[in-house]
C-alpha cells in the first residue's frame, strides 16, 4: 500500500499483483502502524486513539488506549491474528536509550480486555 501524496487520504493498494486506488477521507490524520490479515492498525495523533480498519468493507474496531503512555509513543506496534478472532492480541514496544541505562517498555492488549498489560525491562 502506498500513500498518494497529492491527496493524503487516497491510497494505492495492491492485491494479487493488481494495483488500485481507494479513498479513505475518514482516516485523514491517521498513521497506519501495521497491516496484517487484511486489517490496518491505525493511530491518530490528534486524540491518541488506536483502531483497526478493514479497507475493503470500511469496518472499524476501536482499541482501548494504553493508560500510562499514548499509542503514538510505541516505536513498534503489531498484532497477531485478525481483530475479529478471540486469539487476537496487540504488542507495542517503546525504547528509551540513555547513557546510564536502556529501558524497553512492552504493552500487550488481548482481545476482549479493556486494559493493556505493561512490562518494563
Amino acid at each position: 500500500m502506498f500513500n498518494q501524496r497529492k491527496k493524503k487520504h487516497v491510497w494505492k493498494l495492491s492485491q494479487n499483483n493488481n494495483f488500485f486506488y481507494m479513498e479513505f477521507p475518514q482516516l485523514q490524520g491517521g498513521t497506519i502502524r501495521f497491516a496484517n490479515h487484511g486489517w490496518w492498525l491505525i493511530s491518530r495523533g490528534d486524540d491518541e486513539t488506536l483502531f483497526f480498519y478493514d479497507p475493503f468493507n470500511h469496518h472499524m474496531i476501536e482499541v482501548p488506549s494504553p493508560s500510562d503512555s499514548n499509542c503514538a509513543g510505541y516505536t513498534t506496534i503489531c498484532f497477531f491474528h485478525p481483530p475479529t478472532s478471540p486469539d487476537c492480541f496487540i504488542v507495542g514496544i517503546s525504547t528509551e536509550i540513555d547513557v546510564d541505562y536502556d529501558t524497553v517498555e512492552i504493552g500487550v492488549l488481548k482481545q476482549g480486555e479493556g486494559e493493556w498489560d505493561n512490562y518494563t525491562c
